[in-house]
């Protein structure tokens, strides 16, 4: 009877740990990056130039992301990597508008694309709820 029980709590266990995995882990492994980009009120009327670095995931070449007891990156199926955008702010923008990156972000796995990355132009001060338009074609 102890051994069903133990066996009962261990299934439990796991069950608990897979969900807590599916609910936590899979959704901090977004292939959408979203930064913002703080500028100034007058650097929005005028326009700017702003330098911008954003980390991103790159799929482990040795295991391919698998997890599988790699040495390379320690299990983790990826590695985190920086890249530096300059942003060529044109004069009259808008909180919210955005200049939009595609599949320049997070990769965690061979066989899907690279996620795109986002980034937001905040103006200090401002707290416009105005839907943004996309800055750059």
């Amino acid at each position: 009877m102890e051994n069903l029980f133990n066996k009962k709590e261990e299934n439990y266990i796991n069950e608990l740990d897979r969900i807590f995995e599916k609910i936590f882990i899979d959704k901090t492994k977004n292939k959408k990056i979203l930064e913002q980009c703080n500028i100034t009120s007058q650097e929005a009327r005028e326009g700017t130039v702003k330098k911008i670095e954003i980390t991103y995931a790159n799929v482990c070449d040795s295991c391919k992301g698998l997890k599988e007891k790699c040495k390379v990156c320690e299990d983790r199926g990826y590695f985190l990597n920086k890249k530096e955008f300059i942003l060529k702010i044109p004069a009259r923008v808008k909180e919210n508008d955005y200049f939009e990156f595609l599949e320049q972000g997070n990769q965690f796995n061979t066989m899907k694309k690279r996620g795109d990355i986002h980034i937001k132009i905040h103006i200090y001060g401002k707290k416009d709820k105005r839907k943004g338009k996309k800055l750059n074609k």
